[in-house]
């Protein structure tokens, strides 16, 4: 049996990773919601089926950045759930193990 090398997990680093994720997922949800604002509209315009395109285009940009900002907001969730984790498993081993070293 080997020595052991235990996992060495630096909560504050998945912290600060998590705030990233959350900071970038605020972004994705400020450019859908801007997104929205691009449609043009097409009464009374000779080019009814460009500017038809051309909004089908822009709501799936706005989808897209959506799912983009869920999806991120996810990452950063996991990231909080493994540091809290790790933090609780390291708090029962401390517990567990209390008194048993001199």
């Amino acid at each position: 049996m080997s020595g052991g090398s235990g996992t060495n997990v630096n909560r504050a680093g998945l912290l600060a990773q998590a705030k990233v994720w959350d900071g970038q997922s605020q972004t994705m949800g400020t450019i859908s919601g801007e997104v929205a604002g691009c449609k043009m509209t097409t009464s009374g315009w000779p080019w009814n089926d460009a500017i038809t395109a051309y909004n089908q285009v822009v709501a799936q940009i706005g989808g897209w950045s959506s799912e983009g900002a869920q999806q991120m907001l996810a990452i950063c969730g996991a990231l909080c759930t493994a540091a809290a984790r790790y933090g609780a498993t390291e708090e029962q081993i401390v517990s567990a193990s209390d008194g048993v070293f001199h």
